[in-house]
């Protein structure tokens, strides 16, 4: 009510403004015209940039897929073939002679990914490498591995890589526990032997 009543006050009696007052009023309202033109301008051109981005940012990442793709391709050849070992003796002779340093239990999936895309960082490489190996264990075909790979995703295949590898790690233990009963029984079992041998002998 308040607010009406303002502007009703406001229409009838209006405020009468001089030249000066009127002439700095039109002066500010094409400042403020001005500037919202230009923040506009600006929006356009930053939404297409961000267009532009998106465009190459999709690119990159069919690109991406397809050089994993046949990176999986070349290692699912070499590790099918007798002569496969040689292929990473030679990827690490060419790392050593360019003074590329690279770990000696670095998984032959690695060696390759690392020669393919070069010094992407080591969190990358692992994630690329396990992605070829879990392709291999869950006997994806080389030609559709592009298909697998675009479904699952990168991040989805590393954490199935590692959910395999927390299996095989309990597989471990289970077996180690295993190994551990057995030796105590075994050493009962001698213990209990030569006790018997003894007092046989008395």
């Amino acid at each position: 009510k308040a607010s009406e009543q303002m502007r009703k006050k406001r229409e009838a009696n209006p405020i009468i403004l001089n030249d000066t007052s009127r002439q700095r009023l039109a002066e500010w309202e094409n400042k403020m015209k001005l500037q919202e033109q230009q923040v506009n301008d600006w929006l356009k051109r930053i939404i297409a940039v961000r267009k532009k981005y998106n465009i190459a940012k999709e690119e990159f990442r069919k690109q991406r897929y397809q050089a994993i793709s046949e990176a999986y391709s070349i290692f699912i050849e070499a590790e099918n073939a007798e002569n496969g070992d040689f292929l990473y003796a030679k990827i690490r002779e060419l790392f050593k002679e360019h003074n590329v340093k690279v770990q000696s239990n670095t998984p032959d999936a690695s060696l390759i990914i690392r020669f393919i895309f070069g010094d992407i960082g080591t969190a990358q490489i692992f994630k690329y490498g396990s992605v070829l190996q879990v392709a291999k264990h869950s006997n994806i075909k080389i030609e559709d591995f592009t298909k697998w790979i675009s479904e699952i995703t990168i991040t989805g295949a590393v954490q199935l890589s590692q959910l395999e590898l927390q299996q095989a790690e309990t597989y471990k233990e289970r077996l180690a526990r295993a190994r551990i009963v057995i030796m105590k029984y075994l050493e009962k079992m001698f213990y209990f032997l030569i006790t018997q041998e003894k007092e046989g002998e008395s």
